[in-house]
């Protein structure tokens, strides 16, 4: 069964470019959902096993960084949550 089957699969999304003394894109892990005909949802992942683990190790070396959202929208921090927020751009 392939991912879209399943409806959902492990993502490594981009959440913010480099800053200051950081060489790194910010990425957040999460689990993308197959809905209207694309991965256009997500919500924080759930690891709860080594296999979930190992799994969302091989969607993201298949896949790579996600920068859908990124590209389609602005990450913001919340400090309250201690978590990205996402609003889709107009």
């Amino acid at each position: 069964m392939n991912d879209r089957e399943m409806g959902w699969k492990y993502g490594l999304i981009k959440v913010a470019e480099p800053e200051f003394d950081c060489d790194e894109t910010v990425c957040m892990l999460v689990e993308l959902y197959w809905i209207h005909g694309g991965w256009n949802s997500y919500c924080q992942e759930r690891l709860s096993s080594v296999k979930d683990l190992e799994n969302a190790l091989e969607d993201i070396k298949r896949d790579g960084v996600n920068e859908d959202f990124f590209n389609k929208g602005v990450f913001t921090w919340s400090d309250r949550d201690q978590d990205y927020k996402w609003k889709r751009n107009k």
